[in-house]
């Protein structure tokens, strides 16, 4: 197989792509050089489409664009909103997972830091107000709230 390169092709096609004929000493060279022939065919078909097509292009409206633009501006606010909302929620289950582990005596360590702080909370023993119901139903409102105003929030 024959190479068919030739140190004018980078010339050649500099001037195919700037939409100008080739100057007398190219077009001379263009008779004698198989390979910058065929590359002057090929890229002047191609240039001459790719010119065409932006010529024939048509124009979108202007109500069109501002559509795809105030589209895309509630896309990314939609999207910060659900970020934050995925944030929000994530402390709360996060937060009330810490609650319930430290109300149902899970971590001995935090209960005993924690009342060495000299909170009023009720002792362990012997106390009716921390009641397995009484948790649940705070880890459950806790839960539970972030998907409320989630819902609350959004407009559709």
């Amino acid at each position: 197989m024959a190479d068919l390169s030739c140190p004018r092709e980078t010339e050649l096609l500099d001037a195919l792509a700037h939409g100008q004929q080739p100057d007398e000493d190219l077009a001379a060279h263009l008779t004698s050089c198989a390979a910058c022939t065929e590359l002057h065919a090929v890229a002047g078909a191609i240039f001459d489409d790719a010119s065409m097509a932006m010529r024939e292009a048509p124009i979108p409206s202007s109500g069109g664009v501002w559509w795809r633009i105030e589209r895309r501006v509630r896309e990314e606010a939609a999207l910060t909103a659900t970020r934050t909302v995925s944030v929000v929620q994530i402390a709360t289950v996060v937060a009330a997972a810490a609650l319930a582990i430290l109300l149902l005596g899970g971590l001995p360590a935090i209960a005993m830091w924690i009342g060495n702080l000299d909170l009023p909370l009720p002792a362990k023993s012997g106390s009716t107000f921390w009641t397995l119901p009484l948790i649940f139903g705070i880890a459950t409102f806790l839960l539970l709230a972030p998907v409320a105003i989630y819902f609350a929030v959004t407009e559709e």
